[in-house]
């Protein structure tokens, strides 16, 4: 590619607005103008390159900042009742995705930090407009690599469930950050690390399982000496993995503060349905059966309302 130009996802453009940078496609080795920096893309257009199944287009370098900006624009609109649901949940996933493979590219990188926390901020305000953007998350047929998609998964059904309890919006910011950032140690610690999202733990190698055990801490370590990662993200991020009845690691412990409780069960909801496939009915019910005390119950079932499962 280019030095250049610049990936974007599609899902991050909307339909009918000015951009105000350019658009190139990539054909074969070549890139050819699409949009001028100064036109609109109509939706026929959009629609044209989902039916292609183009997942991103390219900016020039020097854009960069206009599409930041743009972004911002558009992430305020998804607070307002302007868009369906639907708009609302591909246009935060996408930015959401942006900014977390950021962050698994350059874990320590403030700016992407920055970007996952615009996101998180996004998910809280959209889901406050709009509920049903929880469902919709469910249905997203995403480009991303699984952890990414996991973690939105994780984060939107937190931000909805602490919601649900009555946790202020301050509360739900740090909520929706830490399960965004949960498994950014992954990647330095396994290469192969998607295939953790696919299985059950119990049928990972003892190598595997070993690596997969230190993800919650080394996800920690990577922004403990941050000054912008709060200390309450961070130890929601280092017990994310962990569970009321001892079974949960690195550590077993068992007393969870009430945001570590939502992002234990979600994390293991979102990863049982976006990374296993399971239907949330399944999951639901393996949640109460498989792990018995692992998860608080009486959030189990105000999670199973959220959600639509029966």
């Amino acid at each position: 590619m280019s030095q250049n130009l610049i990936p974007i996802r599609l899902s991050t453009l909307k339909a009918d607005t000015v951009l105000g940078f350019s658009i190139l496609l990539r054909l074969n080795k070549n890139y050819i103008k699409y949009l001028h920096a100064d036109d609109d893309i109509e939706q026929h257009r959009l629609d044209n390159l989902k039916s292609k199944n183009v997942k991103k287009v390219y900016i020039e370098s020097n854009d960069e900042g206009k599409y930041h900006s743009f972004l911002d624009r558009l992430l305020a609109t998804t607070a307002t009742g302007e868009m369906s649901a639907s708009a609302k949940t591909n246009v935060i996933a996408g930015v959401t995705a942006d900014a977390l493979e950021k962050m698994y590219d350059d874990p320590g990188s403030k700016f992407a930090y920055t970007q996952t926390q615009k996101a998180a901020s996004s998910l809280v305000n959209a889901t406050q407009a709009s509920p049903e953007i929880l469902k919709e998350i469910f249905n997203i047929d995403s480009e991303d690599d699984i952890a990414i998609s996991c973690a939105i998964s994780t984060s939107t059904t937190a931000i909805s469930l602490g919601r649900k309890i009555g946790m202020a919006s301050d509360k739900l910011f740090v909520l929706g950050t830490a399960a965004l950032l949960c498994d950014i140690g992954l990647p330095s610690l396994e290469q192969d690390y998607q295939k953790f999202f696919t299985r059950n733990l119990s049928e990972f190698g003892v190598e595997e399982s070993k690596r997969y055990k230190e993800h919650p801490l080394k996800s920690a370590q990577i922004l403990q000496s941050k000054e912008y990662a709060s200390s309450q993200v961070l130890g929601i991020i280092a017990n994310h993995e962990e569970k009321l009845n001892g079974s949960g690691f690195p550590k077993g412990i068992t007393n969870l503060s009430s945001e570590e409780k939502i992002v234990s069960l979600c994390n293991r909801f979102s990863i049982m349905t976006v990374g296993m496939k399971m239907s949330k009915e399944i999951a639901l019910k393996e949640l109460i059966l498989q792990d018995v005390g692992a998860y608080d119950l009486e959030l189990i079932n105000i999670l199973k309302g959220l959600v639509g499962g029966k």
